[in-house]
């Protein structure tokens, strides 16, 4: 059982003192990446949350708007008695700018009025998109010592399943862990749902961080690094320091390289020339590895146009690891955009790249400095 300012969030449920972990069975789905979201319903008021707070959320709502009925439907069957709460619990998904975005629901919360909520997994169809067994696996029974042992291992289960998620074009991973079910053939009713968050996502426009059981301990090149790049920061101005400790990481390894520019990428500063510069407009004849690390841009179009001439589509990227080191930069090389060149003149792009044949016979560019799509929260 969970306390009712918990159910808008998608958390681990609390053991009971007589718990027995010496045989567990779990049940695990998929975790989507996205913001904690939440569908509540008090008799038919229908309410949005999003990182556990009340939300206005348009996109959102207009999900909610067109299955209202099939809302109130659910929860009017999920009810003990008038007066209870229901909560639909999960999150908000919507990590690639070409898709719709949906939520997917992972726990529902009965809220009584005496405040004390009773979970159960999220096993009913309110979406189209909903398919209860969809994305669900079991792994073994295992015997646990403690509430947090059990945490424990079911964080490493989630790891090997779900910690090498893909990457979407906003950069965020398209998983971020499991969530657990005890199973339903077990008989320790008292077991409660568990959820293995791998990263902790908090904005759009930001990289999700890894939870703290995976960080890994930073070496004395990366933490003098990470308080260098502080200091500049707080000072407004790039120090010596900063250059010499960027210096540094680049002669180490391309390894290193790559972590020190993944660390200047939502900061005033970045590189060029392998040289701590500050961020700023660009323009003019530029390589996309230069533009995702020193202008203020926080991405790229790729365009594709098929052998008689059409395009067949722009998809938007967020700066990648491939592009700061550059690894598309042979062909990725931006100038003025010509006057005469309208293909792109919805995205209104200023800068693009020369068209590069492909195997295929298609031909592809890159178009950087106009519209930037953003995602739904």
């Amino acid at each position: 059982m969970q306390a009712a300012s918990d159910v808008h969030l998608l958390q681990t449920g609390e053991l009971s003192d007589n718990s027995d972990l010496t045989s567990c069975s779990y049940i695990g789905k998929l975790l989507v990446s996205g913001p904690d979201a939440a569908i509540e319903v008090v008799g038919n008021h229908i309410s949005q949350f999003m990182f556990g707070r009340p939300s206005d959320n348009t996109a959102f709502q207009t999900v909610i708007d067109n299955y209202r009925d099939a809302i109130l439907s659910a929860a009017s069957k999920l009810r003990l008695e008038p007066s209870d709460r229901v909560t639909f619990t999960g999150v908000w998904f919507h990590v690639d700018y070409d898709q719709q975005p949906w939520f997917e629901g992972y726990v529902i919360h009965v809220t009584s009025s005496d405040g004390i909520a009773h979970a159960r997994p999220y096993d009913i169809e309110i979406f189209d998109h909903d398919r209860s067994d969809e994305g669900r696996f079991r792994i073994a029974e295992f015997a646990a010592t403690s509430a947090g042992h059990l945490v424990d291992r079911l964080l490493s289960a989630a790891f090997g399943t779900a910690g090498d998620s893909s990457q979407s074009t906003s950069g965020l991973p398209k998983l971020q862990g499991v969530v657990w079910y005890p199973a339903a053939d077990g008989d320790k009713a008292d077991l409660p749902i568990v959820v293995s968050k791998l990263v902790e996502i908090t904005r759009s426009d930001r990289l999700p961080e890894d939870v703290e059981p995976l960080k890994a301990d930073l070496g004395v090149a990366q933490q003098e690094f990470v308080d260098a790049h502080a200091e500049a920061l707080a000072s407004g101005a790039a120090s010596e320091r900063l250059r010499d400790a960027f210096a540094a990481l680049y002669k180490m390894s391309p390894k290193m390289n790559k972590w020190a520019l993944r660390q200047l990428q939502f900061s005033k500063f970045g590189a060029r020339d392998d040289q701590i510069v500050e961020r700023q407009e660009i323009d003019g004849l530029i390589r996309l590895s230069d533009l995702a690390n020193s202008s203020q841009l926080n991405g790229y179009w790729f365009q594709v146009r098929s052998k008689d001439g059409i395009i067949q589509g722009s998809r938007f990227k967020r700066f990648d690891d491939d592009a700061r080191i550059g690894l598309n930069d042979y062909r990725a090389v931006f100038k003025r955009k010509l006057d005469e060149d309208q293909a792109d003149e919805d995205l209104s792009c200023h800068l693009a790249s020369d068209w590069h044949p492909t195997r295929t016979g298609a031909l592809v560019r890159f178009l950087a400095k106009g519209f930037e799509p953003q995602l739904s929260w």
